[in-house]
């Protein structure tokens, strides 16, 4: 038997299509077996978003937002842990 060249539908909806330079309005359609290929603006790859200008801002963006969101987690953790602290000396040294 022949392997079949048909693709499978339902990995077809998992293609996406990205154009990289500085037109990025590539007026070409993509189709396997009659479906068409969504196009893009950005694609993450291995951890790293790419724009279709190959520029890293979003990559950028994305990273900043993370730093901040765990200095948020580590800000209200240690308010917290030293709120604590304070009171239960307060309390051991009736202070």
């Amino acid at each position: 038997m022949a392997p079949s060249a048909t693709a499978n539908s339902s990995k077809c909806k998992k293609c996406k299509v990205v154009s990289y330079g500085r037109k990025s309005e590539i007026c070409t359609n993509y189709n396997i077996s009659g479906d068409t290929i969504d196009k893009i603006e950005s694609i993450k790859d291995l951890g790293v978003t790419f724009d279709n200008k190959l520029k890293f801002d979003d990559h950028i963006y994305n990273a900043i937002s993370k730093a901040y969101q765990m200095l948020g987690i580590v800000k209200g953790t240690l308010r917290r842990r030293l709120t604590y602290i304070f009171f239960s000396f307060n309390k051991k040294f009736n202070i």
